[in-house]
């Protein structure tokens, strides 16, 4: 069975299947345009109120997606990661062969400092 929201062409149709908390209604009854942004966030919400999630995976995204600042120590912290990061850059560089898996390892190299970052940003 295809899933409800699957075929939905706007809110409207979300709105008419009761899926929408007010706030959506409100963006629905015309205080923003029929799509773009408003349709995006609506039909999300929609979708969690479907899965049937609860208020957490809201409450990650809003941890996850909002700015963090610094606490005491953290920067020097950061600067500790970076300069490991990059002996092991210049390691790679000097003893890895040009090629895909070489960029690949650069890439992962920053993935792992950007992450250890959040993590010490959201910890």
């Amino acid at each position: 069975m295809p899933h409800p929201l699957a075929n939905l062409e706007h809110e409207h149709a979300a709105a008419q299947l009761g899926m929408l908390d007010s706030e959506c209604s409100a963006l629905l009854s015309g205080m923003l345009d029929g799509r773009g942004a408003s349709h995006t966030v609506c039909k999300k919400r929609a979708i969690i109120q479907l899965k049937g999630d609860s208020m957490s995976n809201e409450q990650m995204i809003e941890h996850n997606f909002k700015y963090h600042a610094p606490k005491p120590g953290q920067p020097e912290i950061y600067q500790e990661i970076r300069q490991m990061a990059k002996e092991l850059a210049y390691l790679i560089e000097l003893r890895v062969p040009e090629g895909r898996e070489k960029a690949l390892a650069f890439t992962k190299l920053e993935e792992a400092v950007m992450w250890s970052n959040a993590g010490i940003a959201r910890g």
